[in-house]
Parts: C-alpha cells; sequence; structure tokens
C-alpha cells in the first residue's frame, strides 16, 4: 500500500508540476552582404617604342618620355588598367613586375619600375600611379596598394561602375642590348581582402 500511495503521490505532482511548465524559445537572424565580383581589365599595354643601343630610356606614370641621349623614336604608351570593385570595400591591389624583358635568344632587356634621375636634385620617379578621383592619385611605392577599411571609391573610371585607374611607367636600359625585339608580361591581382 505504501508503494502505491507513493506512486500515486509521484503521479499526481507530475502532472501537477507539468501543468506549470512554460516554453522558451530564442530566435537568431541570417545575414549576408553580396558585393560585386572584383573586374580586372587591360586598357593600354607598355610600350617603350624604338630604343637604340646605348640608351635608357623612361616612360613615366604621367606618360612623359624622356632617353638619356639622342632621339626618343617610335610611337611609346603607358601602361593601363582598370580595376572595379563594390564602393566601400577592402580591396588589395598587388603587381608582379619583370626584372628584364627578354628578346632573341638568351638577351635580356633590363626594366625598373621606379628610379632617381636629375642633375642638381635627386628625385625619385615612380612607374605606378592609382587614380582614386578626377583629382587625386596614388603612387605605388613597393608593388602593393590598399583600400582599407570600406574605403574603394565611388570613382568611374569605367562609366557606371565603382573603379579606379592606374597607369605604369617604366625605365629600360639598352647600354648593352642586342638589336631585337624584347617583351615581358606585367600582371595586376586585385583581390577583397
Amino acid at each position: 500500500m505504501k508503494t502505491t500511495i507513493k506512486t500515486f503521490i509521484a503521479a499526481i505532482l507530475t502532472i501537477g508540476f507539468g501543468s506549470f511548465a512554460i516554453a522558451q524559445s530564442a530566435s537568431i537572424s541570417a545575414n549576408a552582404t553580396v558585393i560585386s565580383e572584383i573586374a580586372v581589365a587591360n586598357v593600354n599595354n607598355l610600350s617603350f617604342g624604338t630604343v637604340v643601343t646605348g640608351q635608357t630610356k623612361s616612360i613615366n606614370s604621367f606618360g612623359d618620355v624622356s632617353v638619356s641621349n639622342g632621339p626618343a623614336l617610335g610611337t611609346t604608351n603607358r601602361g593601363e588598367f582598370t580595376v572595379a570593385a563594390s564602393a566601400g570595400s577592402d580591396v588589395r591591389l598587388s603587381f608582379t613586375l619583370p626584372n628584364n624583358l627578354t628578346g632573341p635568344g638568351a638577351a635580356v632587356l633590363p626594366i625598373a619600375f621606379t628610379w632617381e634621375e636629375g642633375d642638381f636634385m635627386t628625385f625619385e620617379e615612380y612607374g605606378i600611379r592609382v587614380i582614386t578621383r578626377s583629382d587625386a592619385f596614388s603612387f605605388v611605392v613597393d608593388n602593393t596598394f590598399s583600400f582599407p577599411g570600406n574605403s574603394f571609391p565611388t570613382f568611374e573610371a569605367i562609366p557606371g561602375t565603382n573603379s579606379v585607374r592606374v597607369f605604369i611607367g617604366g625605365r629600360v636600359d639598352a647600354t648593352s642590348a642586342t638589336a631585337g625585339s624584347y617583351t615581358g608580361t606585367i600582371t595586376l591581382n586585385a583581390t577583397y581582402n
């Protein structure tokens, strides 16, 4: 009988306390921000035109051409890329630059993207310049450039997009070069951070 009473009391307590239980719940939200894919485009190749043996020839990122001696021959062109990305994003540009252009056989033509020149005053010319607004630009010094902290601009280098222009110049040294055509590859990588 004691067992029956204990079972009966336990059943009453379970039913009694079960009716006082309150359901609990919590919710979280699911969020995502979608940004456009980065687009990098080649606009112009860097072209030194004709370089005479014994010359150094440079094109700065503004397109100005100079030679160490003699005439500046041939059609020249500064290199240009465009980069489009989401406005207000954190974008990093990095460049893979050759040390030499390769020519006939094993011939090489040294190329530099920063250099010093001047007679009385020495100043450094930078070969890579990023246009971030119609009235603003920055030089790239160490082969990388960042738009940190969600600062990719709303400038439209490509109409209708958030984009920037990247100009590239350089200097070739043909003081001991073999006659012939020389080529090299300049690569711009753009990534979201």
